[in-house]
């Protein structure tokens, strides 16, 4: 396992921590800040969707035009549901009140 892997784990200790970012050592992949910048694209565009039509995008909806922002929605639901979002993503989401779907306790 390498040091990215171990801080996404957060399990690499403090001090290594320190030690790489004193030379400047990059802990995000492109991949991750493409996604990130993806993720924060589709939230605009979500925003904007409910500005000018008052509601969230049906699953097969497309907005702008080619853009899948309904399948996106409901990714942020799957997401949810399964513990995947981040913290940081699902309080972006509570800004616009978005519909969270319930989460039922396992029996």
């Amino acid at each position: 396992m390498n040091q990215r892997m171990l801080y996404n784990k957060q399990k690499l200790p403090e001090e290594y921590i320190n030690l790489l970012n004193d030379i400047g050592f990059c802990f995000e992949t492109e991949k991750s800040i493409l996604d990130k910048k993806k993720w924060i694209e589709q939230y605009e565009y979500l925003k904007e969707f409910l500005n000018k039509f008052n509601k969230f995008p049906a699953q097969s909806m497309k907005y702008p035009k080619d853009n899948a922002l309904g399948r996106w929605v409901t990714y942020q639901k799957r997401g949810f549901r399964h513990s995947k979002l981040s913290q940081e993503h699902i309080d972006k989401l509570k800004e616009i009140n978005f519909p969270f779907p319930e989460i039922k306790e396992k029996t």
